[in-house]
């Protein structure tokens, strides 16, 4: 980092503290108490750090700060003594097993190595993205890498430049996909994770995995189609050079698995199936509730002692020190770890928050309907998020849905995952906003379209959708 850069995360820093500090002396407002203006402090700072020092500092800085105005030691056990937030790591090291062994990349491969591709540029555009939203499961970086990658092969194969119309749109769509698949799965994905334990955090009850990926899921992939569909009609960028796709662009060596490769993915999805159990078998088999009481810690511990102990070729599926050491994404984790803190700070009773938020909202939203009220956390929800981190905006909205958490729970993790539009919208795309093949006019004027587009489905498809799942 050259001294100048360094100076100026510094000053970022600073800020980012200031901040929280500062709105201690600021008049309270409403019924908002004199705590309730230190956690806003707190969330305005963090908001400010994510975008500019990163995620791990802002998010160790807003710990501190929670710990400062309440008690450290309950802060920090309700941070990063949970099971929950243990269960976060430990997917990270099984997700590790997954990379190492080429799953992904045999998954990526499978894609778009399909026959029906073959002719059919915009189909083939479909599956890359497609991939990218699958692979993002595991991790959204190596799902921008690869799939990238991809898109860049592609170019290569047609003698096009890497920065052709095609190649930026497929890089913002990768992106946008990626951008959806981390929140896709409730008990594998950080995101996903989050979701599931601010609803806890409400409502009081765990929230039914299958309904939330039979709600969710569709809506996610439809959103996607509705991409491709918005390139193809509207934005219109040349493809004839891409007339002649076929399956060679797809990584042979990629599509054959060993046996490490097979038990790798049988780990998997047996892991699946012990998160998911407690929601399809009856509630009074024993079985049910052995798995219900694993939880998420319990089955990933499970499954990583079991490739740990598994040697194939002379060497273990899946070694946790060097797992831990290089895919454990503590950024992530101290985010998911303050969001909880700083969830309960901001709609607890003694900060006085919702109370105010209640009263100002009150006369707007009276007499309005469920779709109106719906529409209205939608549209913020989709504004929020490309200010701020999509897990902040999930933290702020959620407490305000209450009673209607089911259905709109699905509708928030959805409209906040729109991020596309400014840098600090996502870990994702801040990274596609340094990829020099895209410029930030071209982000910006389709990245808005999308967030339109994308909201109105939402608002629409997505509200009838949910509530006829819920």
């Amino acid at each position: 980092m050259s001294t100048k850069k360094s100076a100026l995360w510094y000053l970022h820093f600073a800020i980012t503290v200031l901040i929280m500090i500062c709105f201690s002396f600021i008049p309270t407002v409403g019924e908002i108490t004199r705590y309730g203006m230190q956690a806003i402090g707190i969330l305005v700072g963090v908001i400010y750090g994510f975008a500019t020092v990163g995620t791990m500092w802002a998010a160790l800085a807003g710990i501190v700060a929670l710990g400062i105005i309440g008690v450290m030691g309950q802060v920090v056990a309700s941070a990063l003594g949970t099971p929950m937030i243990w269960g976060v790591i430990l997917i990270q090291v099984i997700m590790y097993a997954l990379a190492k062994e080429g799953v992904t990349k045999f998954f990526a491969n499978w894609i778009i190595s399909r026959k029906v591709v073959k002719g059919r540029p915009w189909l083939y555009s479909f599956f890359v993205l497609l991939g990218a939203f699958i692979v993002a499961i595991v991790s959204p970086f190596p799902a921008l890498l690869i799939f990238w990658d991809i898109v860049y092969a592609t170019c290569d194969n047609f003698k096009q430049p890497h920065n052709c119309r095609w190649s930026q749109f497929m890089i913002l769509g990768v992106t946008f996909s990626a951008g959806l698949g981390v929140v896709s799965l409730p008990m594998l994905t950080s995101n996903g994770i989050t979701v599931f334990a601010n609803y806890q955090a409400i409502a009081g009850e765990s929230m039914n995995a299958v309904k939330y990926v039979i709600a969710l899921v569709p809506l996610m992939l439809l959103s996607v189609g509705i991409y491709i569909l918005l390139c193809k009609f509207v934005f219109k960028p040349d493809i004839t050079p891409f007339k002649a796709i076929d399956v060679t662009i797809a990584d042979q060596s990629a599509l054959k698995l060993g046996r490490r490769q097979v038990i790798v993915m049988l780990a998997m999805l047996v892991l699946l199936l012990i998160l998911f159990a407690p929601y399809l078998l009856p509630a009074e088999w024993g079985l049910t509730a052995f798995m219900s009481n694993l939880g998420l810690f319990g089955a990933c511990a499970v499954i990583i002692l079991a490739l740990a102990l598994i040697k194939v070729d002379g060497a273990p599926l899946l070694n946790i020190q060097e797992a831990a050491s290089k895919n454990i994404q503590w950024g992530t984790v101290f985010m998911v770890a303050l969001l909880m803190p700083l969830g309960n700070a901001i709609s607890g009773a003694d900060s006085g928050i919702m109370t105010t938020l209640t009263s100002v909202l009150s006369p707007v939203l009276q007499g309005k309907s469920v779709f109106i009220f719906s529409l209205i956390i939608i549209v913020i929800g989709v504004i929020l998020t490309n200010v701020s981190q999509n897990l902040v905006v999930i933290g702020i909205l959620m407490p305000i849905v209450g009673a209607m958490a089911g259905a709109m729970t699905v509708l928030i993790a959805l409209a906040t995952h729109y991020a596309v539009l400014l840098p600090s919208a996502s870990f994702v795309t801040g990274i596609m906003f340094s990829n020099e093949n895209v410029t930030n006019g071209f982000l910006y004027k389709y990245g808005a379209v999308i967030c339109v587009v994308c909201g109105v489905f939402a608002a629409t498809v997505g509200y009838l959708w949910c509530n006829l799942i819920f």
